[in-house]
């Protein structure tokens, strides 16, 4: 009696050694799996949904830098994560590209097309305003990706085209304690006339600059040249010190993947 107790003690033991083991293998493996795939995530508290991409190597024991960026009004959102997760290379980025609306009013034909928004979201949306909805939405997934997937507190942003004005350059000028760096691509600036600028010390070092592609047809027919001067006047009137613009040779209007990951990379 006393040696089949022992026997099955010990059988059992050495199941559950084996049961802990195959769970550590799982979870391994479903790290690894995750690690540089992007994925398409609803957040847990607000409708908006997100592409994430998680970098080489990935490991839940550990922060990591986040990337967040707004795409343009294009809004061809996977396009954008992808662009973003070549760029990172084998760097440590969490890619994060939020499905919002630029805080702009969204057409009809645009929400069929660019959206898996439901009409209840929708109504959501215009009873709120665009903006309110995207500021919401952002708040949402950070703190999402922060407690789930090791996001670090400041997450560095980037926005380009649409995705520059209102929302992005709104962002920068009312809560510049958020951000470990900006960088914009061909950014438009349509910031609200009203808009109460941040006096928040974190603005003063606030890196922020703005990626223009020198052969962007834009910057005169839409005005991006003259909208990056009003920008730049309005922030260094409230005490934004370290702003610059650099035009980038031979690009268009493009996200400039490329040179924003390269300028987050030299501040980590």
């Amino acid at each position: 009696m006393a040696y089949e107790m022992n026997f099955w003690f010990r059988a059992l033991k050495y199941l559950a050694r084996a049961a802990v083991a195959l769970l550590a293998s799982c979870a391994a493996f479903a790290e690894s799996d995750l690690s540089g795939l992007p994925a398409l995530k609803t957040a847990s508290r607000h409708p908006v949904q997100y592409y994430l991409s998680l970098p080489k190597g990935w490991s839940s024991q550990k922060q990591w830098p986040v990337l967040l960026a707004i795409d343009a009004s294009y809004g061809d959102f996977y396009a954008n994560v992808e662009r973003f997760s070549r760029a990172r290379k084998n760097g440590p980025f969490i890619i994060v590209v939020p499905f919002l609306t630029d805080g702009r009013s969204v057409s009809a034909s645009e929400r069929n097309t660019k959206f898996h928004y439901s009409p209840e979201v929708w109504r959501q949306i215009d009873k709120e305003s665009p903006l309110a909805f995207d500021l919401a939405a952002l708040d949402a997934i950070l703190a999402e990706v922060r407690s789930q997937y090791g996001g670090e507190e400041k997450p560095f942003l980037t926005g380009w085209g649409q995705g520059g004005g209102p929302i992005t350059w709104t962002l920068v000028l009312t809560q510049p304690e958020r951000w470990r760096g900006v960088a914009l691509a061909c950014p438009y600036f349509q910031a609200e006339d009203t808009i109460k600028v941040s006096d928040r010390p974190e603005r003063v070092d606030l890196p922020v600059t703005v990626f223009q592609g020198e052969s962007d047809f834009l910057r005169v027919n839409a005005g991006l040249d003259a909208q990056w001067e009003k920008a730049k006047k309005l922030a260094e009137a409230h005490g934004y010190r370290n702003l610059s613009r650099v035009l980038v040779p031979e690009k268009f209007h493009d996200p400039l993947a490329d040179e924003v990951v390269q300028f987050f990379n030299s501040r980590l």
